[in-house]
């Protein structure tokens, strides 16, 4: 084996040594949110731990809300709440909300990556237009509880938000909140099929790179020594 084919297999060998591994078994699984509670699981290269009391409701609970984990992209975790959510009133003027918190901690599995944003979604979130008035609101817990929101009628506002790093507050949590006020007399109703929480990773800087750099500077050190390997 000549001295370039050799320094080309060293290199190769380095970047396959040094770059991020990309598989972690994912352990969460669908089931109701009330069995997910007081437990750990993973989805992609995030660990969630529950507590027994990371979730509070008003008008709904944890066994009416199905947990499903997100495990398409191992870089991009995340779990879909989905159930009964739909709140309606009767009478000019009546109102009704239903609303829920949920908390966890996350860890990424992998030291190569790190959580640098996450995104809240709702999917197929229905109001009523105006003069009647619905809010449908799910997000991250602090500093934005309203990631997403829908007034006055349908597709006002976006029914997905992106939460930079910089709100990020870790244990996270998701906020979800449904108010419909009857304008009419005639009813009125809010509703939301289900809400996603979605973590964005990408990869460290460190150590990787630097692995690679002073690979690159072995090399250009053998290049100049190729006598040795001769």
């Amino acid at each position: 084996m000549n001295f370039k084919v050799r320094l080309f297999a060293i290199a190769i060998f380095c970047c396959f040594s040094f770059s991020p591994k990309a598989s972690f078994a994912d352990t969460c699984s669908r089931t109701s949110l009330n069995d997910v509670l007081a437990t750990t699981c993973s989805i992609g290269k995030v660990s969630f731990a529950f507590t027994a009391n990371s979730f509070t409701g008003v008008g709904v609970s944890a066994d009416s809300i199905i947990f499903t984990p997100n495990a398409g992209s191992p870089l991009d975790p995340g779990f879909l709440l989905s159930g009964t959510f739909r709140v309606t009133a009767t009478g000019l003027g009546e109102s009704s909300t239903e609303s829920f918190s949920f908390f966890w901690m996350p860890t990424v599995l992998d030291p190569a990556f790190q959580i640098t944003s996450a995104t809240a979604l709702l999917i197929n979130p229905v109001v009523p237009q105006a003069p009647n008035l619905g809010f449908i609101s799910g997000g991250n817990n602090l500093g934005f509880t309203n990631a997403t929101v829908q007034t006055g009628e349908p597709v006002v506002n976006p029914s997905t938000a992106t939460i930079s790093q910089s709100l990020l507050h870790f244990p996270d949590g998701y906020f979800g909140t449904l108010t419909v006020v009857d304008g009419t007399g005639d009813g009125a109703t809010t509703s939301v099929d289900s809400m996603e929480h979605q973590y964005n990773l990408t990869a460290v800087p460190e150590p990787a790179n630097l692995a690679l750099l002073a690979t690159s500077l072995l090399c250009m050190v053998g290049l100049k020594s190729k006598k040795l390997f001769a």
